[in-house]
């Protein structure tokens, strides 16, 4: 399977491109700003409104008696005002509204921040793909080098039939893992080509020689307690219990009288036959008292929904802050494990390597036969392997651990993309 490359592609070029596409983070910030509209719209409730009427019709007179008949028109215009004095429930819908819009923005933010993970998650399956198909294409390579030595000492004389049939299976079970791996590789590249939205050939590699730092602070209770405090899941709760507690204040506002200055200007000219081309203007100001005597029990009865859903959301809030908890002190524990696993494998890839040395140059002595090559090679190619995905899941697992404790930025992208490098290896 030919892999050319189409461009280079890095980690932050990746996201932005997908950032670009995403529906989902399209539809938030077009939220955000429908958010933004209702903040204006709970302010103007709290000015003054104004508005104008005008009246102009066609009056028909048929008099008896000797008159005449007549067609009049008569016309009339006028302004109103009415300025809110004091209406309660107006204040707290505009700080509901502010909250609303900052839950929104958290929404974004949040879409953004799951957006990236995605992006370096398939980034980096695509790159283990690739390491893997390589590492299987290599491995067939030594398997075919052993098989036709194999072969030449058997023709020799040297050895049994059964070292060349041990190297056949081995290689016809590569020859499997490699289709298999190339499957993977493309399937994979696919989807990262759906997240991204273009084509994907080239990618930019992990520099050689990186070494991976504990996470700082080294602690599951420092994580644990910033998650608590900070991570966008409970910034967004304690958004919505805030709009929760307010709704109390404003259904209770509702059983409360409201005041309003009222006003108006009234001109207009009759048209009859008795008052014809008679104006009047009629000017008037004052205030308006409107209160709620009975209702029923209806504001009461909403007032404890109101409260019982402030309870609801309190206690999400507090589910949310233990959730969170636990989320960033099992990444936590799972980054520490991953950082020991690589430091495990990439000894385990150096004890490999010197051990398949010792059994080739055992085989060419005679000291070991030709199943010890194999299985040497299989264990060092697998130790590679294996690397390869531990040292990706240590990225992946530094950027999702910082999320979940409201750490993460596009500079913790940053930083990882600085770690890749560009390279002809696919």
């Amino acid at each position: 399977m030919p892999i050319g490359p189409a461009f280079a592609l890095d980690l932050i070029t990746a996201y932005r491109s997908a950032l670009a596409t995403d529906t989902r983070v399209a539809a938030l910030y077009a939220q955000v700003q429908a958010s933004r509209e209702r903040i204006s719209q709970a302010q103007a409730q709290q000015q003054p409104r104004l508005s104008a009427s005008a009246q102009v019709g066609v009056q028909q007179q048929n008099l008896y008696d000797g008159e005449p008949a007549g067609r009049y028109t008569p016309l009339a215009f006028g302004l109103t005002l009415v300025a809110p004095l004091y209406r309660p429930a107006n204040a707290v819908i505009v700080d509901q509204s502010r909250s609303q819009w900052t839950l929104a923005e958290l929404q974004l933010e949040q879409a953004e921040q799951e957006l990236a993970l995605r992006v370096a998650r398939a980034y980096f399956d695509v790159l283990e793909a690739l390491d893997s198909l390589r590492v299987v294409r290599t491995q067939n390579r030594a398997i075919t080098e052993q098989y036709q030595s194999a072969r030449r000492k058997f023709e020799a004389g040297a050895t049994t039939i059964t070292d060349q049939q041990e190297a056949q299976a081995r290689l016809d079970l590569g020859q499997a893992q490699e289709v298999a791996a190339a499957n993977t590789f493309a399937v994979r590249r696919a989807a990262l080509t759906r997240l991204i939205g273009q084509p994907v050939r080239e990618l930019s590699v992990l520099q050689a020689g990186v070494t991976f730092q504990a996470p700082t602070p080294n602690s599951a209770e420092a994580w644990s307690k910033a998650a608590r405090a900070r991570s966008l899941a409970v910034r967004q709760a304690e958004l919505v219990a805030e709009v929760s507690r307010r709704d109390i204040d404003r259904v209770r506002s509702e059983g409360r009288p409201v005041v309003d200055i009222v006003g108006g200007a009234q001109h207009g000219r009759s048209a009859t036959q008795s008052t014809l081309g008679t104006q009047s203007t009629n000017l008037a100001l004052g205030m308006q008292l409107s209160m709620p005597l009975y209702t029923a029990g209806a504001v009461d009865a909403r007032v404890r929904e109101a409260i019982a859903l402030e309870q609801r959301s309190a206690q999400e809030l507090e589910g949310i802050r233990r959730q969170a908890e636990q989320t960033a002190e099992a990444l936590f524990l799972t980054l520490g494990s991953d950082l020991e696993r690589v430091r495990a494998l990439e000894t385990a890839e150096t004890s490999s390597r010197i051990a398949l040395d010792s059994n080739m140059v055992g085989y060419r002595v005679g000291g070991r036969i030709n199943i010890d090559v194999l299985n040497a090679q299989q264990q060092l190619f697998a130790a590679r392997r294996d690397l390869f995905r531990a040292r990706y899941d240590v990225l992946v697992g530094s950027l999702a651990l910082k999320a979940s404790s409201g750490d993460f930025t596009v500079a913790a992208l940053q930083a990882i993309n600085a770690l890749l490098t560009e390279s002809g290896r696919q």
